[in-house]
This record gives structure tokens, sequence and C-alpha cells, in this order.
């Protein structure tokens, strides 16, 4: 089908809510809103965004790209799937030892002005390594 992308996206986008988040989706409405003219829509766009919501948006989806580089960093560092899976023919004990360094590098530079015994604290289903 010959559509504008924004529509795919938003299909797209509508489906993956529940995973991801909404921070995509709003994406594709502020586009779609944006753009309602130049994709010859008639009347007037049903819904708007003020100056504010366009400004928390933009922070939100910062944090949302950070958070799937790091993400993508992760899977490809510990060979995982999306589900966070490791394929029976690698070495699960390396992955384990993997899997702390990773978890160390993000206490140590992701986590902020928080030390990482208060990671630890509000997170107290990450062990000790």
């Amino acid at each position: 089908m010959n559509i504008p992308r924004v529509f795919r996206e938003l299909f797209l986008h509508c489906g993956e809510t529940w995973e991801v988040g909404c921070v995509p989706l709003r994406a594709c409405l502020i586009e779609l809103s944006t753009s309602w003219g130049d994709l010859k829509l008639s009347g007037a766009c049903p819904f708007s965004f003020t100056k504010d919501e366009l400004c928390a948006h933009e922070d939100q989806f910062k944090e949302y790209q950070e958070w799937h580089k790091v993400r993508d960093f992760a899977k490809e560092y510990l060979s995982t799937d999306d589900e966070g899976w490791v394929s029976p023919e690698l070495d699960f004990d390396e992955m384990l030892v993997r899997n702390r360094n990773l978890l160390n590098l993000y206490l140590d530079k992701m986590a902020g002005d928080k030390s990482p015994a208060e990671v630890r604290k509000m997170w107290p289903f990450l062990e000790e390594s």
C-alpha cells in the first residue's frame, strides 16, 4: 500500500505500547498532528500538543533512545535474544561473568548520583558480585 510512513508506524507502535511504553506512539501522534495539512487530511487534527508537552516528550524520547542503545549493547554483549535467553551453544558461565561485568559497568557509569549501594538498595534483586 502506498500510504505515508507515519500511518504505518502509528499502527506498529500501537501494538507495542504494552511492551515499550507510549513514547514512540506519542512521537507518531506528534508527527501526525504537525503534518496534518501536508498529508491533505480533511478537517482539523482532532488532537494537539502544547509546547510544554512537546518539550517533555522530547526529553522522554531522548531517554527512550538511550535506553534502547543500552539494551541493544547488553543484548550484543551477552549474546541474548530479545527475551534475554542465552543460546545453549554458548558458555553459560562466561555469560554470567559478562552479566556481572555489565551490571558493574551500569552501577559505576550510569546510575547517576547514586552510589552502587544506593542502587542495590533500590533494586534488591541485584546481587553482589
